[in-house]
């Protein structure tokens, strides 16, 4: 997982002042079992700016998106379809799930 991941979920909580929240956070990050965060190397960077250029991704979007090839995850869960299209990696939508119910 990017370490832009990480900087997403703290904004929330602290922009409400919850300063326990996003230690939480962090620290559910930082323990979870087979998950490891990863730091955002040169090579993240120009394998971003590549996604960016042709899939026409926010540069979060494409660091994290990076981050996955460049560090050979097995999966991307997201709720954003469009990043399916982005070869590489398999992407699982959250979304999706939600309907094949």
């Amino acid at each position: 997982m990017s370490e832009i991941s990480l900087f997403e979920l703290l904004v929330r909580p602290l922009s409400l002042a919850r300063q326990d929240v996003a230690d939480e956070y962090e620290a559910l990050l930082t323990h979870f079992p087979n998950l490891a965060l990863a730091t955002i190397s040169r090579r993240i960077l120009v394998r971003a700016a590549s996604i960016r250029a042709e899939y026409g991704f926010r540069t979060p979007d494409a660091i994290i998106l990076a981050t996955g090839i460049v560090e050979r995850a097995t999966l991307m869960i997201t709720n954003d379809m469009r990043w399916k299209r982005v070869s590489g990696i398999e992407v699982l939508c959250l979304d999706g799930l939600a309907s094949d119910n």
